[in-house]
């Protein structure tokens, strides 16, 4: 970990040998991708956006990780922001948060219109009925479908006591 912070090109202040500050997250939203962190000996929270932390995968802060990192001020004037942002001791690496949102590309279980199960296919992949088109899941006839199958057991009823000729409820 450097002592002294590189400036980016991309903003005009001039933050060459920049120091580095030590401090802690102070909480971070994985599925946003930004936080704040809290600075030894500064009155003010920093923010910080997943681009500016230095780790290899997904990037994150786990709320109280101790971090190392340089100040600038941030290009819209919303106040100064963390970059460079690595692990307090350079001989350990950032561990991140522990918690992952689910992305676009993780597998999810998903119910199959002809089967009826949650598994990992879809109707058009079924191999439980092997008939075109739908069908119910219950009987696996093409005739109907599962709300209005004959084999469907019915629904229990529920003995709920008719409480308008009841002479004891008084309003």
């Amino acid at each position: 970990m450097p002592e002294n912070c590189e400036n980016s090109s991309e903003y005009d202040t001039a933050e060459f040998d920049q120091p580095r500050y030590t401090g802690k997250c102070k909480w971070f939203n994985v599925l946003k991708g930004f936080g704040f962190i809290i600075a030894e000996g500064f009155d003010e929270d920093f923010f910080v956006h997943q681009t500016e932390i230095n780790m290899k995968g997904f990037r994150s802060l786990d709320e109280g990780e101790r971090v190392s990192f340089c100040i600038r001020i941030r290009k819209e004037g919303k106040g100064r922001e963390a970059y460079q942002v690595g692990p307090e001791d350079p001989e350990k690496k950032l561990m991140g948060s522990r918690i992952h949102p689910l992305g676009k590309s993780k597998d999810k279980l998903v119910r199959c219109f002809k089967c009826g199960k949650f598994g990992h296919h879809f109707a058009q992949k079924c191999k439980k009925f092997e008939v075109p088109g739908k069908c119910c899941y219950n009987c696996g006839s093409v005739d109907h479908l599962l709300s209005a199958c004959p084999i469907k057991s019915p629904k229990p009823t529920i003995d709920v006591p008719n409480i308008v000729n009841d002479k004891t409820n008084s309003f």
